[in-house]
């Protein structure tokens, strides 16, 4: 699976919930006298302490979100499990688990991941304290997974499944489960074995081994994903009251895992799956079918390793199955789909057709098409395993720039399509190597179908959209591991500048040596930039890390001393290592370019040779994310006499701004950065198609950077 399931579009206004509050006051507990009695104080701020009193127990920045989080959206906290497992003179671990309630029990195991896991805590004087989480993953290992299932639509889905195992910590074994999950029969090498189980963490009490087989039955409740959207309608008349469709998501964490980043539980899955024959299954990963007395029978066996499945079954589909060059492709599509298999085979040989040549084949040989009509009426949503799914009627493969108006064109198939060279990614930055790939091979494809100047336009608003989804000096890549759009944003700029820094023939020698690191095997972004400093023969860790640690991208003053320019990066925090180009014009009116390497806050660059500077310029082919200081006040006016009301849209803005009128004239002044900015008008609420009176109703303005701007669009 892609691990996160919202596209740019849906992400950059969800942007501020993802926001950490910070404690204003010094928060106190009574100390904690045991350790028992300290996870007991734990579970007691997590279920109803403040922000600041929980954060005072436990000093863990992801435990401490997850309950920010659920107080800002008034959202019901549980505490479950608060188990000292281990425990000396003045050191214990405790498994401490908690619920955020949600209607949903996936988002619920998801959403309280944050918190729930193992501790380690220390006996400092005469209280006991919490020092640190211990990853839930550590030192253990799935070493695979044989499952059998069977299927009731609308009810549940029942499971039984073999995983085998490897223990190498101290303390038991744990792995993650749907926190609603109805365990009959937890076994280890066929005995019963003591285990325990809430807030979405089952913990079995066993000793190091290097291997041993974990039986768990159980079943798990069929529920809605799709709480506001009223779901797609079935394309045929059934009467005998049973459901047209269902699911059962990765996300709903109905197998066992360790988490969405691991390299542990990444292993080889099989699977047989049962449901009634009336309904088509998939299992997001090669399989094979046969129907016997009323049922469907599937077997499915990942052609990699992988960490979960998604289950989706439909009794309308007509499933087909055919050869991309070397890649086995199947549909699982009603016949009031958007696309017919034929398109998406197209689209499908295109993408191929532009990543295997530079970048290789991916690690999978068979990839799957999926209508979901349980999640709506939408396009291309995700991609989970070797499966891309699509809501109901399947929405648009790829969005033209006529079609996006002021906006961006898209092309989610494609980049659904492009998770399977990365989809190995682990840690905390797996959602920028994953998303922020994907979006950049996006819009490679939209440039590749549009040309040059289309994606160009696509860079200038990525620019822009960063910039005003507030995301500079709020959060980093590593600081915000989860589902957020600064993975899409940020992290396609970084393959974008990786590929502007040294050139696309040893990027694409490193992104070839990341892409081949095996899906069970650590695949982070130290293995990224190793390979990336393979490539091009230099340690590129000091270009990487500013971009993934740090909250701020570059803020770059130049400033003329004499013969001398004197640089300084005035953003907090960080200091990046950055080849930038400049454009001098001098007093005799000649443009010159040169690069300056900022490796410091301030770095002087001599033009002694140049004879006067006047004015610097830099980054004038806007190849690196950073903040643009320098614009104009631009100056818009449409001539509309009987409007009520005109505003001007583009990717400078998030909302319309409302234009002023005087006299039959509607005018916007604007204060925008450098930069290539579409917009549009709308009058009375509604775009305007083609022109407006014989005027132009839409266009592109290029900015230039006449003169320091306090303020601009974006901001």
């Amino acid at each position: 699976m892609t691990k996160v399931l919202l596209r740019l579009s849906c992400v950059i206004l969800l942007a501020g919930s993802a926001t950490s509050a910070r404690p204003q006051t010094q928060a106190t507990s009574t100390p904690a006298s045991s350790s028992q009695e300290l996870a007991a104080l734990v579970l007691q701020k997590f279920a109803s302490g403040s922000a600041e009193e929980f954060s005072s127990v436990v000093p863990d920045p992801g435990a401490q979100a997850v309950v920010q989080r659920a107080i800002k959206q008034k959202t019901e906290r549980q505490g479950n499990l608060g188990e000292v497992i281990w425990q000396d003179s003045d050191h214990a671990v405790l498994l401490l688990t908690g619920t955020v309630v949600t209607k949903n029990s996936g988002e619920e195991t998801t959403g309280s991941r944050g918190f729930s896991g193992l501790y380690e805590a220390a006996k400092s004087g005469d209280a006991w304290k919490i020092t640190r989480r211990i990853p839930i993953d550590q030192d253990n290992h799935i070493l695979s997974q044989a499952v059998e299932c069977t299927i009731v639509p609308r009810q549940k889905i029942d499971v039984m499944d073999k995983v085998a195992i490897s223990v190498g910590g101290a303390y038991g074994f744990g792995v993650r489960l749907n926190d609603r999950a109805k365990l009959s029969e937890v076994k280890l090498d066929d005995k019963p074995v003591k285990y325990k189980f809430g807030g979405g963490v089952l913990w079995i009490d066993m000793p190091r081994g290097p291997r041993a087989e974990l039986s768990l039955v159980y079943s798990v409740a069929a529920e809605s994903h799709n709480e506001d959207e009223k779901p797609a309608a079935a394309s045929s008349d059934r009467t005998d009251g049973a459901p047209p469709f269902g699911e059962f998501l990765n996300v709903d964490v109905w197998m066992p895992l360790f988490d969405f980043d691991s390299a542990n539980d990444t292993v080889p899955i099989s699977i047989t799956a049962r449901i009634p024959a009336a309904y088509y299954l998939t299992t997001s990963i090669p399989q094979t079918e046969t129907v016997s007395n009323g049922v469907r029978i599937v077997q499915g066996h990942t052609d990699e390793p992988e960490f979960t499945l998604t289950l989706i079954f439909d009794r309308d589909w007509h499933p087909t199955v055919t050869k991309v060059g070397d890649i086995e492709f199947g549909t699982f599509l009603t016949s009031g789909f958007h696309w017919v298999p034929a398109q998406l085979e197209d689209i499908l040989r295109k993408e191929y057709q532009i990543l295997d040549p530079r970048f290789g084949p991916p690690q999978s040989h068979y990839i799957a098409v999926a209508e979901e009509r349980g999640i709506g009426v939408s396009g291309f949503r995700f991609r989970a395993n070797d499966l891309v799914v699509s809501g109901g009627g399947g929405g648009k493969v790829l969005l033209s720039p006529k079609e996006s108006a002021a906006s961006e064109p898209n092309a989610p198939l494609p980049h659904e399509i492009s998770h399977g060279w990365t989809m190995q990614a682990t840690g905390p930055a797996a959602n920028t190597l994953r998303e922020g790939w994907a979006t950049f091979c996006e819009w490679l494809y939209i440039g590749d179908e549009y040309g040059d100047d289309v994606e160009r336009d696509i860079w200038e608003t990525a620019h822009n959209y960063y910039l005003l989804g507030g995301h500079d000096g709020v959060r980093s890549i590593l600081g915000n591991p989860g589902n957020g759009s600064i993975h899409y944003v940020k992290g396609a700029w970084i393959f974008h500048m990786l590929e502007e820094v040294m050139g696309q023939a040893r990027f694409d020698r490193g992104m070839r040596e990341y892409i081949e690191i095996p899906r069970n095997k650590p695949a982070g972004y130290e293995q990224f930039i190793k390979a990336m400093s393979d490539a091009e023969g230099r340690d590129m860790t000091s270009f990487v890390m500013p971009w993934l640690s740090g909250k701020y991208i570059p803020d770059i003053d130049a400033t003329i001393d004499g013969s001398n320019v004197v640089f300084a990066q005035t953003q907090p925090e960080v200091v990046f290592d950055l080849p930038l180009d400049m454009e001098l014009t001098t007093s005799a009116g000649k443009t010159v370019e040169r690069t300056v390497q900022l490796s410091q806050r301030s770095n002087t660059l001599n033009l002694a040779d140049l004879g006067t500077v006047t004015s610097v310029r830099i980054d004038p082919h806007h190849e690196f994310l950073l903040q643009r200081r320098f614009g104009e006040t631009v100056h818009f006016e449409l001539r509309a006499p009987d409007a009520k009301a005109v505003a001007l849209s583009g990717n400078f803005t998030l909302k319309p701004v409302t234009a002023q009128k005087a006299g039959d004239v509607w005018t916007l002044d604007l204060p925008m950065s450098e930069g290539r900015y579409s917009w549009a008008w709308q009058v009375d609420g509604k775009a305007v198609d083609g022109g407006y009176n014989g005027q132009p109703a839409s266009g592109v303005k290029v900015v230039q950077p006449l003169q320091r701007l306090e303020s601009s669009y974006p901001k």
